[in-house]
């Protein structure tokens, strides 16, 4: 048979393979029908040989975006390479492996799903679902999904390891203990599949940005096969021609639809923005995501004084800087939107402020020229001076509750509740159990201009700054992962807490360790 024959018959095999197996989801049971494009990296990964009769490529790295199929693809590479490539190869030990064993497990159970759908095969099969493994008992082949722990899986000797996600990769361990197991294999193959990430100095970014240059031309490696769906760095990503661009599937079981609600969602809210062209453009974006658009911010602004509250009741914020930073106080008055209208003031230290400004690259000399910062004596915030402003505030209007964090202004909002006619302080703890609900409340309100403010320059640039911390599912306001100084936005969201109600405390257990008795 020539070489070319061999190229037709092993890349063609592959399609005919993956075609007849079954969907799962929300189209389970349907024929897998591979599109052109899967089709195509089929031909290239399993059709092009060596001289020698052996698969030409020992590395894939393929770039898709999210909704594209990648565990479904992935899952029927996984299967057709279980079964010996339907060439009969005995003893392969094929691995999916991620950033964690819930994440690697994807693919097992997606193949799982597939073969315990082909009677043919689930004949064959013996699935252990509590071990996340497979074995094709005509030829002893094993397929098993590995957790991150890289360990104790040195003595492994895998024919072919599929990382699934690679972006979430902690580090390259597990990468190199699986990969340089390959000493006894003719054919070792690792597959790298996973949308963009923000780290460049992760694994990922350093195989996608090999992948380019190999594409390129720019080096070569004919063992590396880089395949990228990825929009360009200058691309507009809110053009549905750079959406199709680099998602293959979209309009066909991605749905353009929901893209473009995405994509829609992302204009509004700058915190999703690199979220969008991450995930559904393979752009790679920087860690800190802004929240809020200064475009929706200043869509809220209203016409109104501080006097024309007179009297009024409100809810308030205050964040107080621990020493030399800036100090913020939001008072938020119900409005007839169901909102709220927000009176800001800021305070930083009047030696510091010149550091500061440098520092930042932030102009509080003019903010306070203007009326919109206050300089308060020394290099460290006057506590004192912040209190007298409280309780001169507590004779213009009427507070129902102010938020504080407790770390730093414990001590002050103890002298409040206590001096003059004692100020209603309520403890804020800023973590992501406290701070959600709040923070999610803060943004749908701007979102729906339902927040109103006048203008003022320091919370405009609070808000242009503000980014969000996620955990689990839970969002903050974070400073740390902020460009610049967002103290008027996290009083802001701490007064959308107390005006919530309910208890603004967490659990003990998530700032105190457990009492054994």
């Amino acid at each position: 048979m020539s070489a070319k024959a061999k190229q037709i018959d092993r890349g063609e095999l592959a399609i005919k393979f993956v075609s007849k197996l079954k969907l799962v989801g929300d189209f389970a049971g349907q024929p897998f029908d591979p599109r052109p494009w899967q089709q195509d990296i089929l031909r290239k990964l399993f059709g092009k040989l060596r001289t020698n009769g052996r698969r030409q490529y020992k590395r894939m790295f393929l770039a898709l975006p999210r909704k594209q199929a990648k565990t479904t693809l992935t899952a029927a590479i996984a299967g057709y390479l279980l079964v010996g490539e339907c060439q009969g190869k005995e003893q392969q030990q094929i691995y999916s492996a991620s950033g964690d064993r819930a994440q690697a497990s994807l693919i097992f159970k997606t193949l799982a799903s597939m073969i315990r759908s082909d009677p043919i095969l689930s004949e064959r099969c013996l699935i252990y679902d509590s071990y996340k493994r497979i074995e094709y008992g005509p030829l002893g082949n094993t397929f098993e999904a590995l957790s991150r722990e890289a360990g104790y899986k040195h003595g492994l000797s895998p024919s072919a390891v599929l990382f699934d996600e690679v972006h979430v990769l902690p580090d390259r361990e597990l990468h190199d203990v699986l990969t340089t197991g390959y000493g006894a294999r003719l054919e070792p193959l690792t597959i790298y599949i996973t949308t963009a990430g923000w780290d460049r100095q992760s694994i990922c970014w350093e195989l996608w940005e090999y992948a380019r240059r190999v594409r390129d031309g720019l080096v070569e490696d004919p063992d590396f096969l880089p395949i990228l769906y990825e929009a360009a760095p200058d691309a507009d990503w809110r053009a549905e021609s750079t959406w199709r661009a680099c998602m293959p599937a979209l309009d066909d079981f991605c749905s353009l639809d929901y893209i473009r609600e995405e994509c829609n969602r992302a204009q509004k809210l700058p915190a999703y923005e690199n979220t969008f062209r991450q995930l559904f453009l393979n752009q790679w974006t920087e860690q800190a995501n802004r929240w809020i658009s200064l475009e929706t911010w200043d869509n809220c602004k209203a016409d109104f004084t501080p006097e024309d509250f007179a009297g009024r009741e409100c809810v308030a914020g205050l964040d107080l800087s621990s020493t030399k930073d800036l100090t913020a106080l939001v008072l938020m008055f119900p409005n007839e939107l169901g909102g709220y209208d927000i009176l800001p003031w800021f305070w930083l230290p009047g030696e510091t402020a010149i550091e500061r400004e440098k520092a930042d690259r932030t102009p509080y000399t003019v903010w306070t020229r203007d009326g919109f910062l206050e300089q308060t004596g020394g290099k460290r915030i006057d506590y004192e001076y912040i209190k007298a402003k409280l309780l001169d505030l507590a004779k213009e209007y009427q507070f129902r509750s102010i938020g504080f964090d407790p770390q730093f202004a414990q001590m002050l909002a103890s002298q409040l509740y206590q001096d003059g006619d004692g100020l209603p302080m309520v403890e804020v703890r800023n973590t992501f159990t406290v701070l959600n609900a709040p923070t999610r409340e803060f943004e749908r309100l701007v979102v729906e201009g339902k927040i109103r403010h006048n203008g003022h320059p320091v919370m405009r640039m609070c808000v242009a700054n503000a980014s969000l911390k996620e955990r689990t599912g839970l969002v903050l306001p974070s400073k740390s992962n902020s460009s610049g100084r967002i103290d008027g936005v996290a009083a802001a969201v701490m007064g959308v807490a107390v005006g919530m109600g309910g208890p603004q405390s967490d659990s003990c257990y998530e700032h105190q360790d457990l009492l054994i008795l």
